[in-house]
């Protein structure tokens, strides 16, 4: 059983509709979803059902999609809303940004759509937990402080860019002996340089123009100068008289990592395919009934694509006389070596091959004992 979602479908193309749904079911989820193109249907399905989510077409024959998006706002409900075009420009995408979409998909780039959504449902539920706080610091700062005191992720307040308060997880997350020891301390001086300059401008917002921030990837500092991955929103209140901000602090290091482990896994095992696919090639060329002059070429070409040598020759031992001789060669030429030339086998590289029975790998800078 997939993940419930409620998804409005704004689009007047029935088939675009029905991809957009087996899109939703092959991620996991298990969409109740409505499929409307006209103002009239939008708001009566927004009467209707409270969604989750609302993928909308940027052109539609009755509507377009920012007449959707106002739509949408008119209610006041909080809701993703995500435009999906074939034909935007970058001029109209970012007038629907500005104007409160939540993202846009291009068409011919579907597989941005998955994460999207995920993204935008994670962070709708973020900003749900965002008003049912300021709900709650509204009715009594005592039911504040017991909601902060035991919630999992980090959550302080910051006035005149100071932390005047810090719940328990937020002494774990900066790896403080205790609150009293973070109290008081610039916020500016817990982020990490590189990070800085934007939140610099964010607590600019929060604490100047009152502006709630959004869900933004940071980077903090522990006690100890090791660095966190942060997920960082906040919201301008009052505390005990003073404007400040309400600080919501998610550590994501091990989501982080775990990302860039995936990302390396699949570099490799690309990478291995590829190689395994050019072996396979030589083994082929190898075992092939070609002239084996041509063989020789074909192998170097394969070879390339593993390695990109300066110069790669083929020789043959000439076990009575202790001699071999360079049967083919390619790449840069080496004095004395060239094809069809003898040379005593003691010294050479060819030697330490047949004694060890192994690959060699010479460092650079090495003399070469062709």
């Amino acid at each position: 059983m997939g993940v419930p979602l409620r998804a409005l479908i704004i689009e007047d193309s029935e088939i675009d509709s029905l991809l957009l749904t087996l899109e939703l079911k092959q991620a996991g989820f298990e969409p109740l979803h409505e499929r409307v193109e006209t103002a009239d249907a939008v708001r009566a399905a927004l009467r209707r059902t409270p969604w989750d989510i609302i993928l909308c077409d940027y052109y539609l024959p009755h509507l377009t999609g920012l007449q959707a998006l106002v739509i949408v706002q008119e209610t006041g409900n909080d809701i993703p809303f995500i435009l999906i075009s074939g034909a935007i420009g970058e001029e109209a995408a970012v007038e629907a940004m500005k104007a409160g979409a939540h993202d846009y998909i291009m068409k011919d780039r579907r597989q941005r759509l998955i994460p999207a959504v995920k993204r935008e449902l994670r962070e709708a539920a973020l900003r749900r937990e965002h008003r049912h706080v300021e709900a709650a610091l509204k009715e009594s700062e005592g039911k504040f402080r017991l909601l902060v005191e035991n919630a999992p992720d980090a959550v302080f307040v910051q006035a005149a860019e100071r932390l005047v308060y810090v719940n328990p997880a937020a002494v774990r997350l900066f790896g403080a002996p205790s609150a009293q020891s973070l109290l008081g301390t610039a916020l500016i001086d817990h982020i990490h340089p590189a990070t800085c300059p934007i939140a610099r401008e964010r607590m600019r917002l929060l604490n100047e123009e009152r502006t709630a921030v959004d869900i933004l990837a940071q980077q903090y500092l522990r006690r100890d100068g090791s660095t966190i991955d942060v997920e960082v929103s906040a919201v301008p209140i009052t505390y005990e008289g003073h404007q400040g901000a309400l600080v919501f602090v998610r550590d994501v290091t091990g989501r982080t990592r775990a990302e860039e482990q995936q990302r390396k896994s699949r570099e490799i095992a690309e990478r291995l395919a590829g190689e395994l696919a050019v072996i396979a090639e030589i083994g082929r060329l190898i075992g092939s009934t070609l002239a084996i002059g041509e063989v020789y070429e074909r192998v170097a070409f394969e070879t390339r694509k593993l390695i990109p040598f300066d110069r790669l020759s083929v020789s043959l031992n000439n076990p009575r006389d202790d001699t071999q001789t360079v049967v083919h060669a390619a790449g840069k030429e080496v004095p004395g070596r060239r094809q069809g030339v003898s040379f005593p086998l003691r010294g050479t590289v060819n030697e330490l091959l047949m004694r060890s029975r192994s690959g060699l790998l010479i460092p650079s800078g090495t003399s070469p004992l062709w």
